[in-house]
Formats: structure tokens, sequence, C-alpha cells
């Protein structure tokens, strides 16, 4: 699974991913936060902290609003 796979996995998942200045990840969401997911993010997480501070990337990834 590539970097921005597991971002979009996340996003799906109802999970907000924001980098921090001190090399955190920070992941919020609907609890129970899906294990698997969790797992993985934390395993790459200098991946994802990279895929979303990139220049054009996206800097915090989160669900779509819901549509009015």
């Amino acid at each position: 699974m590539t970097t921005a796979m597991l971002v979009e996995s996340a996003i799906q998942a109802g999970l907000t991913l924001e980098p921090g200045d001190d090399g955190k990840l920070a992941v919020r969401g609907p609890a129970p936060l899906p294990s698997e997911l969790i797992e993985e993010l934390s395993a790459r997480k200098a991946e994802v902290i990279d895929h979303l501070t990139q220049p054009g990337g996206v800097g915090v990834a989160r669900p779509a609003a819901p549509h009015r």
C-alpha cells in the first residue's frame, strides 16, 4: 500500500491526520479507532508526515464535510 493509499484509508475510516511541529502525528477520529490502521500509521509515521507536509501536500488530512 502506498503512503497516499494509507492516508486515503485513514480518511475513509473517518480519521483526521495532523502532523505536529515535534515530529508527532495527531490521529483523531471516532472511537474505537481501527487497530490495524493505527498500527500501520504508527509504523509508517515518518512517511505519512512527509506525505502531508511535502510541497503540494494537504497539510492536514480529514474526512470531507457532509454535503448539505
